[in-house]
């Protein structure tokens, strides 16, 4: 067995989430393959982007060596998501089958395709293998650092802009040498960023393995030709990386761009420099009154509800808070795919607030073209009833998570959803 980068796992720990990951790409495509007409085998290949970048994130921290990361990811991995792609567009022709650029492990794919697209075709059409438009600008900006005619976005949404991304676009857009010392400080600060994502040097029994790496300093070292002399052998900087862009890719195919460059003397719009917004509410407070207006402002329920979260001063998960909420008949959540449960929840809720009865769409279609057939007909339904739809986002779920609000409170819901870092999706979200 190789030794791992990743110092948090074994090397059997390793192969085995390497194991799981391939399965997770595996099973699916072959359910596709026995049965293409089975409309759930047909949603599950749209999963095959997120379980690819387990699957090339845990190779690298399994400890293979760049060359057979390169050879796996050119002829299996590339050509399975391409033909995953092909597939998909015909029976989803509304939906793109792409890597998000906004995912955790996205500068990775980024990173491979840096060092292994040899002649940079691929790198030059990023458009069809990453979703772009409204993605990270730490993202934008290297990948703009390698093809000169990526756009920057008008605006950026600031939820995509990590603490451990910022310091890093703060430390680009410095003149050298403050760039080469800003990014040293950025590799030296990393780790304790990346502490309440459990970051650890060594294996932990019982613990889940810890998944990241700085990927984001290694790529900003290739792209502006920064010296990491200083912090290279630092625990987790993925140096073998940067040297293999430096020895196979930088005086070849990146010959064109001169010393130091990067992306080039254009700004982007960077959400974080703009003002910090200064809420009323304290967190605490934000999740108290997020959880009061969520509950219709109805004390049993509240108490319920806090009882079920257990004694608390910040916002739980929000996979947390809506399965607390879906059983008290205040919220709904349910699986991708599954549009019964998705409908039970939505006429409980519907009756626990006192509305009139609610009568969700009949099946056809199911699955996810019901459930946002369900969620656009109740969103119509509430606002004559006074009260107002919303959606939340759970990245590290695949469930839909659904409440309703009085209308007069919904700007204050907004703007609590907003503080406690919950994403609310439009209509164009869920359909």
């Amino acid at each position: 067995m190789s030794t791992p980068r990743n110092l948090s796992s074994t090397p059997a720990e390793m192969e085995s989430h390497v194991s799981d990951a391939d399965t997770s790409v595996a099973f699916p495509l072959r359910r596709y393959a026995e049965e293409p007409e089975n409309s759930f085998n047909q949603y599950e290949l749209l999963t095959i982007p997120r379980y690819q970048q387990k699957c090339l994130l845990h190779r690298f921290g399994r400890g293979d060596s760049l060359d057979s990361i390169r050879a796996w990811f050119l002829d299996d991995m590339l050509p399975t998501l391409r033909s995953t792609q092909e597939a998909s567009k015909k029976l989803f022709p509304e939906h793109d089958v792409l890597i998000d650029s906004g995912e955790p492990w996205s500068l990775l794919w980024l990173f491979a395709f840096v060092c292994f697209d040899d002649n940079g075709t691929e790198l030059a059409r990023a458009d069809t293998w990453f979703t772009l438009e409204d993605g990270p600008v730490l993202f934008d900006m290297m990948l703009k650092a390698f093809v000169p005619s990526t756009s920057y976005a008008e605006e950026y949404d600031p939820t995509f802009s990590e603490p451990k991304d910022e310091a890093v676009i703060d430390a680009l857009l410095l003149d050298e040498p403050a760039r080469t010392r800003a990014l040293e400080a950025c590799m030296r600060q990393w780790p304790k960023l990346m502490k309440p994502s459990g970051y650890r040097e060594a294996p932990a029994a019982g613990k889940h393995i810890f998944l990241h790496f700085p990927f984001e300093i290694a790529l900003a070292v290739c792209a502006y030709d920064i010296d990491d002399s200083t912090f290279r052998d630092l625990p987790y900087y993925p140096r073998e990386l940067v040297d293999y862009y430096r020895e196979h890719v930088r005086g070849k195919r990146d010959a064109w761009r001169a010393t130091g460059v990067g992306a080039g003397p254009e700004i982007p719009p960077s959400p974080h420099l703009q003002p910090k917004k200064v809420y009323t509410l304290k967190p605490a407070e934000a999740y108290v009154r997020w959880l009061e207006l969520a509950c219709n402002e109805q004390a049993d329920i509240i108490t319920k509800a806090h009882k079920g979260l257990k004694k608390r001063k910040s916002m739980p998960a929000l996979c947390s808070a809506m399965e607390v909420l879906a059983g008290l008949g205040y919220g709904a959540q349910a699986d991708l795919k599954d549009d019964e449960s998705l409908a039970a929840y939505v006429v409980d809720m519907c009756a626990a607030r006192g509305l009139p009865a609610f009568t969700p769409p009949p099946p056809p279609p199911e699955g996810p073209a019901r459930i946002s057939k369900i969620l656009s007909a109740l969103q119509s339904w509430a606002a004559g009833q006074g009260q107002q739809l919303f959606v939340l986002n759970d990245d590290d779920d695949d469930n839909w998570n659904a409440l309703l609000v009085r209308a007069d409170a919904k700007d204050e819901f907004a703007l609590l959803c907003e503080q406690l870092s919950l994403e609310v999706l439009d209509e164009d979200g869920w359909s």
